[in-house]
């Protein structure tokens, strides 16, 4: 009796609503957490509890969220190149801060001819960078890239495309390329007789073979008139991309037994 019933309260004590719950994935609290689950699910099986999955793969998965943790909110850049597609990345930014990340905007001259950076602004809830030259500090770039975890890239030209794989730093968002050390996320956007060129095809492989992920572009009716490969690909479908980029947090990493 008192040792089930201590078992009990031990392991699953009734959640209320507002009450601070145990956080997963830190160290050894997520090692406990991950044991407390593993019994808990145990205890209330064996009392017939249907709230409460039982299955042995039920039981590993609930465990492991805790042993690994679930992907973090991460601090990312969000670049945004000159095209007509630069007003779905209005969108990509919402759907980024709804999934709880922080999101620097980053624009390209060419790109505030076709959305405003007080668009950005608006919805990432800080100031946008746009000029190397019209900035607090001569080594933001440098401070910008150290300070995020991923750089994603929506839209991206055939120009900068060129430049990254080239190496060619002559604005704000091309510097800080050269200045990242973390994943890359890059969706491209362009005329379907851009995308198909080789020029364009040679630059991307080589980003390829760097490590970044590349959205492939949907086919479809072009705002020049033309239909084919080249359309930036829905905001979901990269924001799931950028995701997919964003590492898992292993407490543990680091650590030796």
């Amino acid at each position: 009796g008192f040792a089930a019933w201590r078992e009990n309260i031990v392991f699953f004590t009734p959640r209320r609503k507002g009450a601070k719950q145990e956080k997963r994935g830190e160290g050894l609290s997520g090692i406990l957490c991950g044991v407390r689950h593993l019994r808990g699910l145990e205890i209330q099986g064996r009392r017939g509890n249907p709230y409460y999955p039982t299955s042995l793969s039920s039981r590993l998965f609930s465990v492991s969220l805790c042993l690994c943790g679930e992907p973090s909110s991460m601090r990312l850049i969000l670049g945004i190149g000159g095209g007509i597609a630069a007003y779905k990345s209005a969108e990509l930014a919402r759907l980024l801060m709804q999934q709880g990340h922080e999101v620097q905007a980053v624009m390209t001259r060419a790109a505030e001819e076709f959305v405003r950076p007080l668009t950005f602004a608006a919805l990432t809830g800080r100031k946008v960078l746009t000029d190397l030259f019209a900035i607090e500090s001569a080594i933001e770039h440098i401070s910008v890239a150290q300070e995020n975890d991923i750089l994603a890239i929506a839209p991206a030209t055939a120009d900068l495309i060129a430049k990254m794989a080239h190496g060619l730093a002559d604005d704000f968002l091309t510097t800080l390329y050269l200045a990242f050390t973390g994943p890359v996320v890059i969706a491209p956007a362009m005329n379907v007789n851009m995308w198909q060129h080789p020029a364009t095809q040679a630059n991307l492989e080589t980003l390829r073979r760097r490590g970044h992920r590349i959205v492939e572009p949907d086919s479809g009716y072009l705002a020049c008139g033309m239909t084919g490969p080249g359309r930036l690909s829905d905001p979901e479908t990269i924001a799931a991309a950028i995701q997919s980029e964003m590492p898992r947090r292993h407490d543990l990493d680091g650590e030796f037994v």
